[in-house]
């Protein structure tokens, strides 16, 4: 399982890493509670590693910093109740 963790951890930073870094996360926690610590570290860093060298990653964790900054519910409130309007 460690194995698997380093492998997408390696593929998250020179593939498409919206796909293999939740991958090499989930393998990495998985080997690190089987006893694979070493194995599971290493395949930890390299899916950190993969987050920060990923433009869209780096993009959604930013867009969500972003939306908890402000309070959008009442812009979002004004729109809902402008399309109920609309379909009633």
């Amino acid at each position: 399982m460690g194995l698997c963790a380093v492998g997408f951890g390696l593929l998250g930073i020179f593939g498409p890493a919206f796909v293999f870094v939740p991958l090499a996360l989930i393998t990495a926690i998985i080997a690190i509670f089987m006893g694979q610590g070493s194995w599971g570290f290493v395949g930890l860093l390299l899916a950190v590693a993969g987050v920060l060298s990923s433009p869209i990653l780096l993009g959604m964790i930013g867009f969500s910093y972003f939306m908890s900054l402000f309070d959008f519910s009442g812009m979002m409130q004004t729109v809902t109740d402008f399309f109920s309007s609309l379909m009633s």
